[in-house]
């Protein structure tokens, strides 16, 4: 069985919710999902495939910063923690759009979003060697963009897939410190990129209470660090 879920029925999901309807599309989409295998799955979400071209990520109960009630399997989440990641992830993928997939919508009720998918090339197939120097080749420059935003990533393999012309892409979450690095790519960006990513990023500072780095990223960076 596969179940996807439109923007108008997760909306409707919410509402559902809120009055005490027991007939959830979100529900019955986690419910569709128990017996397929995740695409990936990582202590902080699992991921699975949304459609023909999405990925649904529920976040995982060790990861959640907030709210430690249960929504199935998975714990909901502070609304403006969601929001924020929502933003944070909108701005990097316009700064990075050739490695970060577009996000197109969060949920608290459970915690989730739901992305691009990034297709991986065919693991049935040998990898040539052209291809692993044409993968290389573009994981560095993925790396050296992504360092000079001043953001960190997590080289973990199952972090990076590359696609049918070798091109590799990140799928897990970038973290950072400071907002510096991705201010000045943001004024790097053409005017009416440069104009979304700036409202996004107003959004993201206003739902945090000023101008610093998100909540959420804190807590999840300091959680790698002690690893």
């Amino acid at each position: 069985m596969s179940y996807s879920l439109t923007a108008k029925q997760y909306v409707q999901a919410r509402l559902d919710y809120i009055y005490g309807n027991a007939n959830l599309p979100a529900r019955q989409l986690i419910d569709s999902l128990r017996d397929q295998p995740p695409l990936g799955e990582g202590e902080r979400k699992v991921a699975y495939p949304h459609g023909e071209d999405k990925v649904v990520a529920f976040l995982s109960p060790k990861w959640a910063p907030s709210d430690p009630s249960l929504y199935g399997d998975y714990l909901v989440h502070d609304p403006n923690s969601m929001k924020k990641r929502f933003y944070s992830k909108k701005i990097l993928h316009a700064l990075l759009p050739e490695y970060v997939p577009d996000i197109h919508m969060v949920g608290s009720r459970p915690g989730m979003e739901i992305t691009d998918r990034v297709f991986s090339a065919d693991p049935t197939k040998p990898v040539t060697i052209l291809q692993s120097l044409k993968r290389h080749v573009s994981l560095k420059r993925m790396e050296r963009k992504i360092t000079k935003l001043g953001l960190e990533h997590d080289g973990y393999v199952d972090n990076i897939i590359y696609d049918d012309s070798d091109k590799a892409h990140y799928v897990d979450d970038l973290r950072y410190d400071s907002l510096v690095g991705i201010r000045k790519g943001i004024k790097r960006l053409d005017k009416a990129d440069r104009a979304r990513a700036t409202r996004w990023l107003e959004k993201m500072l206003a739902l945090e209470g000023g101008d610093n780095v998100p909540a959420w990223h804190n807590q999840q960076h300091q959680k790698d660090r002690n690893r």
